[in-house]
C-alpha cells in the first residue's frame, strides 16, 4: 500500500494545481478546464486506476482475491506514475517530487507483477474453485447476472466461434432476445423506457450484466451494452429535450432505426427468456 498511498499524495497536489489553474472567482471555469482536457483525462483516469487497485485489496477479500488486487495494483502504478510526470511537466509543477516514487513502484512491480510472482498466480487461478474477484449486488442485480449467464451459456457461447472466426455481424437470433430481455435499456431512465432510475445511475447492475455476457462473447453480446450505454450518456448530458425524446425509447428497446414505438418499462430480466 506504500506505493498507492505516495500516488495518491502526488496526485492529490497536482489535482489541486489544476483545480486552481480552473478557477475564476472562486469557481471552476469550462473554458479553462476545456483547456486543460488532456490533463483532467489523464487526472480522471488516473484516480480511477488507484481507487479500483485500492478497491481490489480492500480487507475481507480472499487471500487470492488480495492477491489479484496486487497484481492489478503492480500493473496500474508504474502507468499512473508515468500520467502524473507528463501532467506535472504539463502544469508547470516540478517532477522532482515523484523521484521519490520510482522505488516503492518498482518494488511493487517487482513483488506482484514480476514473471514469477504472477506466474504462481495464474496456477492458483486455474485450481481455484468457486468465483473469484466475487463483488457483493443486491438481490435485483445478482438475478439479472444468473438470468444473463444462462443465456450467455445457453445462446451466446454456441454462435460465438462462428462470429469470430467468419468475421460475422451479431445475427438477430441474438438481438432479439437481447431486446426481449431489456438489455439495451439498462442505461436509459425509465422515463424513457430504459430500466435506469431517472435519478442516478444503475452501475451495479451494469458491470454484472455486462460481466455475465462477456464470459461468453464481449464482442458479440457484451460490448453491445457499452454503446447503448455512451449513446445515452451523450444525450442526457447535451442532447435537447426532443433529442430525448425521440431516441432514448428507440435505444431502450435495441431500435433506433423505428419509425415509431412505444417503449414499455423494461426491468431487469428473471429468467433468460
Amino acid at each position: 500500500m506504500e506505493a498507492l498511498d505516495a500516488l495518491d499524495a502526488a496526485l492529490a497536489r497536482v489535482v489541486r494545481g489544476v483545480a486552481e489553474a480552473c478557477a475564476r472567482e472562486g469557481r471552476l471555469d469550462a473554458a479553462a478546464l476545456d483547456a486543460h482536457q488532456a490533463v483532467t483525462y489523464d487526472l480522471a483516469l488516473s484516480y480511477a486506476d488507484l481507487l479500483a487497485a485500492r478497491e481490489a485489496m480492500a480487507e475481507g477479500r480472499s487471500t487470492l482475491d488480495a492477491s489479484l488486487g496486487r497484481a492489478f495494483a503492480a500493473e496500474v502504478a508504474p502507468a499512473v506514475l508515468t500520467r502524473l510526470e507528463g501532467i506535472y511537466l504539463a502544469t508547470g509543477l516540478s517532477p522532482e517530487p515523484l523521484d521519490a516514487l520510482a522505488a516503492p513502484v518498482r518494488a511493487l512491480r517487482r513483488e506482484a507483477g514480476g514473471a514469477e510472482a504472477l506466474a504462481a498466480l495464474g496456477r492458483a487461478v486455474s485450481e481455484a474453485a468457486g468465483e473469484l474477484g466475487d463483488v457483493p449486488l443486491d438481490e435485483h442485480s445478482l438475478i439479472a447476472r444468473d438470468a444473463f449467464r444462462r443465456f450467455a451459456a445457453d445462446v451466446v457461447a454456441p454462435l460465438a466461434e462462428e462470429i469470430h472466426r467468419r468475421d460475422l455481424t451479431v445475427p438477430e437470433t441474438l438481438l432479439e432476445p437481447m431486446r426481449e430481455m431489456g438489455v439495451f435499456g439498462l442505461s436509459i431512465p425509465e422515463r424513457f423506457g430504459g430500466s435506469a432510475p431517472d435519478a442516478g445511475e444503475n452501475t451495479p447492475m451494469m458491470i454484472a450484466v455486462t460481466e455475465a455476457l462477456s464470459e461468453a462473447s464481449l464482442a458479440a453480446a457484451g460490448s453491445l451494452i457499452t454503446r447503448p450505454e455512451i449513446l445515452t450518456r451523450a444525450l442526457m448530458a447535451g442532447g435537447t429535450e426532443g433529442q430525448k425524446a425521440h431516441w432514448l425509447p428507440r435505444i431502450a428497446v435495441g431500435d433506433p432505426c423505428a419509425r415509431s414505438r412505444s417503449p414499455s418499462r423494461i426491468t431487469a430480466p428473471t429468467s433468460p427468456g
